[in-house]
């Protein structure tokens, strides 16, 4: 069960590698199925771009583009240093405490999830 934990953790970290590699080193573009097929931007449209934005430290141009970008780069970036803590002390303290966030702010987390799907769809004009 202990190297499950690890190998876990090591397969979230490769991917997490993989899409960063793909997107911000190979710059391949990534397309919204979701806005393709039904023309309506979803709460992640612009999160590419956002990313893009942080890690030129545009903070202000990362928030207007998608405003749960900056959140939700923290989130990975301190994600991904509990993960590399969890592959060295093969423990589950990512997975744990993300559980308990998401249990615990789930009401939250769905609202910002709409008011995101708002803005991206009547206000924000860098979608």
């Amino acid at each position: 069960m202990k190297n499950k934990n690890r190998y876990i953790n090591i397969l979230i970290l490769s991917i997490l590698f993989i899409m960063f590699f793909i997107i911000f080193i190979l710059k391949i573009s990534v397309k919204c199925y979701f806005n393709v097929f039904t023309g309506i931007f979803c709460p992640a449209c612009g999160m590419t771009r956002a990313f893009y934005k942080i890690l030129h430290f545009d903070i202000l141009g990362a928030f207007l583009t998608n405003i749960l970008s900056v959140f939700l780069f923290i989130y990975i970036v301190v994600g991904v240093i509990m993960i590399l803590i969890d592959i060295i002390k093969n423990s589950r303290m990512f997975m744990d405490i993300s559980m308990k966030l998401f249990s615990k702010y789930y009401i939250l987390i769905i609202f910002a999830i709409i008011l995101s799907f708002i803005y991206n769809n009547t206000i924000n004009i860098y979608v």
